[in-house]
């Protein structure tokens, strides 16, 4: 098996989709740089004196590999 996800950024307050992935295969660096953009896109609202309006949601999806 195979486990991929996908990740989404969503402004909460209009509920707009900032990024979409589209089914990466799992990886802790890649959930890292998710985290990380999340962190930077909210970091200037902060800076600004706002509440943070991005975030972060995570599926996984399993893939199951067949067999030949």
């Amino acid at each position: 098996m195979n486990y991929f996800y996908t990740y989404t950024l969503t402004n909460v307050f209009t509920s707009e989709e900032i990024l979409t992935t589209d089914g990466e295969k799992f990886s802790i660096n890649g959930l890292e740089e998710a985290a990380l953009l999340l962190e930077v896109l909210n970091s200037g609202y902060v800076e600004q004196g706002e509440a943070p309006r991005v975030a972060l949601t995570i599926k996984p999806i399993m893939v199951l590999e067949e067999t030949v």
